[in-house]
């Protein structure tokens, strides 16, 4: 019977063999250790922007009715983040922009686009029955509108009244109807829309383009 003779060149080449896939081993742990487990990172909060509301009743100021309606959304309607008014002036202010004149140039999606968001909301209240001491009514429609698509992703129409046997002030029944108004609007659009309805699938300008459109904005015409 032959017995097996090994070399010591080749023992010598085994050994090292196996210490070098030992060390590969070690390292690819090691490197795995320091990378730690991959993080998914949740998608960012939809950006909307609250105009302001086109109104035709007098004690029902557009401006005031969009201011309310935001805080309204925020309260009731979870998982976007709400552009109010004051912080839309501050943007355009800053480029020397408003918002009438983006919207004559470029139109509602144009103004998403310069403010960074990925819908506006838009709305208008009408009056039904003249407010009085003791009743009114109004009616308020509200789009929700993509950017840069100018694609309505939601919209409604709420009628509000108020009637009443003890007479107030004209003011204080205007202001009911507006907060019946934006509570109902909100809980409505709670209700109906969901964040990942509106997914950043925008792809938005670079600061060159950014630029560009600012130089058109302001180019004479």
């Amino acid at each position: 019977m032959k017995k097996a003779v090994f070399s010591s060149s080749k023992i010598t080449q085994a050994a090292a063999g196996v210490l070098a896939l030992l060390l590969m081993g070690g390292c690819a742990a090691r490197s795995q250790a320091l990378r730690g487990p991959s993080v998914v990172r949740p998608a960012a909060a939809p950006r909307i922007a609250v105009l302001p509301f086109r109104s035709s009743n007098p004690y029902i100021p557009g401006t005031v009715f969009g201011d309310q309606m935001a805080i309204q959304i925020l309260s009731d309607v979870p998982g976007f983040e709400v552009i109010e008014r004051g912080d839309l002036e501050r943007i355009l202010a800053e480029q020397r922009l408003s918002i009438s004149g983006v919207v004559r140039a470029r139109g509602l999606a144009g103004l998403g686009t310069v403010l960074g968001v990925d819908a506006l909301l838009v709305g208008s209240v009408q009056t039904l029955k003249t407010v009085l001491g003791d009743q009114g009514s109004i009616v308020v429609t509200v789009k929700l509108v993509e950017v840069p698509t100018g694609k309505v992703l939601w919209g409604v129409r709420e009628k509000t009244g108020h009637t009443a046997f003890v007479r107030r002030e004209v003011t204080e029944v205007a202001n009911l109807l507006m907060e019946k108004s934006v509570k109902k609007i909100a809980q409505r659009m709670g209700r109906e829309l969901r964040p990942e309805s509106l997914a950043r699938a925008a792809t938005f300008p670079s600061p060159e383009e950014l630029l560009s459109q600012t130089r058109w904005l302001h180019s004479p015409r």
